[in-house]
């Protein structure tokens, strides 16, 4: 499995002979910056010139021992997903847009989704482009700018995105654990005999009786007894599913493939063909 990298230095790809000698930089970088960060709140407390002397050394220390240990924790987290990609079939791409590794007509499709938050960043990028079901796992994560004028991380979701093999008119299924979408683009709401699956669910599809047709009651009762409740969209045989969770631990990671799987056992296979996410 080819690894896709890329071009410039980054802290992602950096060379194992090089995380010790950067930690120490950033140590002494991060206590000069604690030093003075510490000195100026005491100076601007008036606490008189011992006091902002303690503060300026606790901030240099706190800086010299924290930033290294965010550094290792970093890398300590993409060399685990790292090897998490070699053991399950996946390829690591950290946040590189994932559009080279599949075919065009996926980008296409997930630019007119309407739960892909398009504005949003990339973040823990994976692909699986050989074996089984080729597929994207991703966090998106949007980003804003406080009062201060400091750019932070906003809200984040996990998306697994799957070029499918099946039939099924564009439809989106979301839960209500999710901001339900208003019915546009053609779209309708489409209602099925069971009362309490329409409480909890919204489906919207361009072809109501087609969606109702092949949205059998196996999927009803999946989505009904599944512990996850994400949102789907069905869009030119592309397969988008959308978790409402930040992280993507091993354990969360897995959950979400293997509920993606049990997905596409659930429903007719004229609809979505099992799916192979992970190696056994």
């Amino acid at each position: 499995m080819t690894q896709n990298t890329s071009s410039g230095l980054s802290l992602e790809n950096l060379p194992p002979e090089m995380v010790r000698p950067l930690s120490i930089v950033a140590g002494i970088v991060g206590g000069i910056i604690g030093f003075i960060g510490g000195g100026i709140e005491g100076i601007g407390h008036h606490l008189g010139g011992a006091m902002d002397l303690v503060l300026a050394v606790a901030g240099a220390a706190i800086g010299f021992f924290a930033v290294p240990y965010a550094i290792k924790r970093f890398l300590a987290r993409i060399a685990e997903e790292k090897e998490w990609c070699d053991n399950h079939g996946w390829t690591w791409l950290g946040e590189i847009a994932p559009w080279r590794n599949v075919s065009g007509d996926v980008r296409t499709s997930v630019e007119k989704s309407r739960i892909f938050d398009q504005r949003a960043e990339w973040r823990d990028v994976m692909v699986r482009d050989t074996g089984g079901d080729h597929a994207i796992l991703c966090r998106r994560v949007s980003r804003y700018v406080d009062s201060n004028g400091i750019e932070h991380d906003g809200d984040s979701a996990t998306f697994i995105i799957v070029r499918y093999k099946g039939d099924c008119p564009d439809t989106t299924i979301e839960s209500r654990s999710f901001t339900w979408l208003p019915t546009i683009g053609g779209r309708k709401k489409v209602e099925f005999e069971s009362a309490d699956f329409n409480k909890h669910w919204n489906v919207q599809s361009e072809d109501a009786k087609a969606a109702y047709d092949r949205i059998d009651q196996s999927v009803i009762d999946f989505l009904q007894r599944a512990k996850l409740q994400p949102s789907i969209e069905l869009i030119d045989e592309v397969l988008i599913i959308k978790f409402d969770s930040s992280d993507n631990g091993e354990e969360n990671r897995e959950a979400s493939l293997r509920w993606a799987e049990d997905f596409s056992r659930s429903v007719p296979d004229d609809l979505l063909e099992p799916l192979e996410l992970m190696k056994t």
